[in-house]
This record gives structure tokens, sequence and C-alpha cells, in this order.
């Protein structure tokens, strides 16, 4: 290229190494680091202390739930770090308040505690199951995938909500609930099946007892 009232122009264009490209192709994504805590866990653990199996059904259903709370909340952000102590223990220690029950309801079921948790603690009890009882399209459809993930026995069942629940589920069982002071301070229902058999097997059409919609 010259100018018309100069000496020519010469122009360089610089363009990166392959082995320059080739490195910054390969360079690796940037992992997320998870809120969980290693510390949590094992004093949670100590807490409530669970069988090898058990512990490796609830880290399943742990990374389930870490995967799914991107897109739906689950739980409160806030609990994330607590969550083993929080959660997980804090639903583990009904078990000790009814230690010879094997059919649990769990209303208003949400990210999965108490429910989840017990059934992956009890899948190894024959005879055990527990019924989710959830309303939300959404959380009941992460209820379903983390019975499968953790392979625990379990039903998802469709509710309005906790009172109305309450009250259909004394037209199939005969029921005690119970009000009892969980380990972080709360309140909740413990309910109790007296009974596994339906009270009206006519109120539902098919008297099998495991399916409501």
């Amino acid at each position: 290229m010259r100018r018309l009232d100069g000496p020519p122009i010469r122009i360089t264009t610089s363009l990166p190494s392959k082995a320059k490209v080739t490195q910054q192709m390969a360079k690796p994504a940037r992992r997320t680091r998870s809120p969980i805590s290693a510390a949590d866990k094992a004093a949670a653990l100590s807490l409530t202390p669970v069988s090898r199996e058990t512990e490796a059904r609830l880290d399943r259903y742990v990374d389930l739930l870490l995967e799914w709370q991107a897109k739906t909340n689950l739980v409160a952000p806030s609990t994330l770090p607590n969550l083993w102590t929080r959660h997980i223990a804090d639903s583990l220690q009904l078990l000790a308040l009814a230690p010879a029950a094997k059919v649990w309801i769990d209303l208003g079921s949400g990210g999965g505690f108490p429910g989840v948790v017990l059934a992956c603690a009890l899948a190894e009890t024959p005879g055990t199951i527990v019924h989710l009882v959830e309303r939300n399209a959404k959380k009941a459809a992460f209820l379903r995938e983390a019975l499968r993930v953790t392979s625990t026995p379990g039903m998802v069942l469709k509710g309005q909500d906790v009172e109305a629940e309450l009250t259909e589920a004394t037209k199939c069982w005969k029921i005690t609930p119970q009000l009892h002071s969980s380990r972080t301070g709360g309140g909740g229902w413990i309910v109790e099946l007296d009974q596994v058999e339906r009270r009206d097997q006519s109120a539902t059409g098919d008297g099998t007892g495991h399916e409501r919609n």
C-alpha cells in the first residue's frame, strides 16, 4: 500500500500462536463451590448416627436437592451451610420419638424434610412407607425424583393445605396427631398411624391405600 504523497506504508497483522489458542480452549471451567460443610455433616451424624447405607442415600438426596435448589426454592438459601444439622439431623431425631412406627405422613413435605430423610433411614425396615403430601407441583416433582434416586419406600400425594390434608387423612387412616418440639426449637406435628388399613375403602374407590390424587 502506498500513500499518494509519500513512501510505502507497511501493515503488520498479529495473530495468536496455535499453542496459545489451544491453551485458552483447554482452560478448565471454574467449579462452583458447594455450600455444604463437611464439619456440619460430621456434627449432624454425631447427633443422629445412621448406617453407612443410610448415609449414602442421604448423600444422594442432598446432591439432588442442591441441583434442584438452583431452579426451585426448596429450602431457605441461608440454611444451606448448615443443611445437615439444621434439616437432616432435625428430621432424623423424630425416629426416637416413634421408634416402632413404619407408616408416616409428612404434611406439606416441601423439600423433603422430614419425610424423605425418614424414608432414607427406614429404607431397610420391612413394611415401611412414608407418604409425602405436597400441593406445589414443582416440589412434588422433586419429591418423586428424590424417592427414585434414593430407592426409598415412599409415595407423593397431592394436597391443598395442612388443615385440609390432616382432615382428609382422618378419612383414610386412624391417626393421632401429637405436637412436638424440634431440635431447632420450632413446633411441628407428628402424625402416627394407629392402623395401616383404611377406615373406609370406598373413600378413594381402590381400597389399596396407595393412590390419592
